[in-house]
């Protein structure tokens, strides 16, 4: 393979570093609600909607990306702010299910309708071709880096988005 040009390595790594830096969060949080709060009432309403039927704490945490702990503190302020209940689901008093309340699943719908329109208005300002186009490349990316991996050419670090610990 030929060199690299000096300014697509550079343009490269840029990119690379502002995407590390600095996130940006479009405002998809209906008032009263902090992101990572909101995050979770649509991530309960979103898998309702794909017909799960019970939605425990510890399948919420692994499809958010939260640690059990952060998920269990902030659906402790979901259940006081009235949005979310727990139900047993069994005998075993540490087998709960999460149901959105009227009320929150009213505020998941809003923050549903938000997050489309940011969606929305980012493809329509990027272009579908654009985006459809960096989905791919992002997919051979990454691809390429879980092949290093598991090669053991590079590691694989886990951080949690510093968002989720509102």
């Amino acid at each position: 393979m030929a060199d690299l040009p000096k300014e697509t390595k550079q343009g490269l790594l840029e990119i690379m570093r502002r995407f590390r830096k600095g996130a940006y969060i479009p405002f998809l949080t209906p008032e009263g609600l902090t992101f990572s709060e909101s995050r979770i009432v649509v991530g309960i309403y979103t898998a309702r909607l794909e017909g799960e039927r019970t939605i425990q704490p510890r399948f919420l945490a692994e499809r958010m990306h939260m640690t059990p702990s952060a998920l269990s503190q902030t659906l402790k302020l979901l259940e006081e702010k009235g949005y979310v209940e727990r139900h047993r689901v069994s005998d075993d008093f540490r087998a709960v299910s999460l149901e959105l309340t009227e009320r929150g699943a009213e505020i998941a719908k809003e923050a549903d309708a938000m997050r489309e329109r940011h969606l929305s208005e980012m493809v329509e300002y990027v272009g579908v071709e654009d985006i459809d186009h960096m989905v791919a490349t992002l997919h051979k990316i990454l691809d390429f880096h879980e092949k290093q991996a598991e090669e053991g050419k590079i590691e694989r670090v886990d951080h949690h988005c510093p968002r989720t610990k509102q």
